[in-house]
């Protein structure tokens, strides 16, 4: 098996390798924890669950998008279906 590497940034902090999958579960219980996680744009599997995840602050009310961001993270794990799902809504990831 193998794992992806942190590296630290050019700050000199520590570089984070998280799998959504790993937090899922903790984050549906609470997702406006993913307000103040450290690790939250490590987080996203995919560039366009990042970009998903902006147009949704923009767009709804926060405690709103970071729920939604949190059940759209949850059905790409649940589903299994994390690259077709980036697919699914491209007007909304392309806005």
């Amino acid at each position: 098996m193998t794992l992806p590497r942190g590296r630290s940034g050019a700050n000199g902090k520590h570089g984070h390798v998280v799998d959504y999958r790993h937090v899922i579960h903790s984050l549906r219980k609470k997702p406006m924890a993913l307000l103040g996680l450290v690790y939250r744009d490590q987080l996203f599997p995919r560039d366009a669950y990042r970009r998903t995840f902006e147009v949704l602050l923009e767009a709804l009310v926060e405690r709103q998008a970071y729920r939604l961001m949190v059940e759209i993270l949850a059905l790409a794990h649940e589903r299994a279906c994390e690259a077709p799902l980036r697919h699914r809504r491209p007007d909304l990831i392309d806005a």
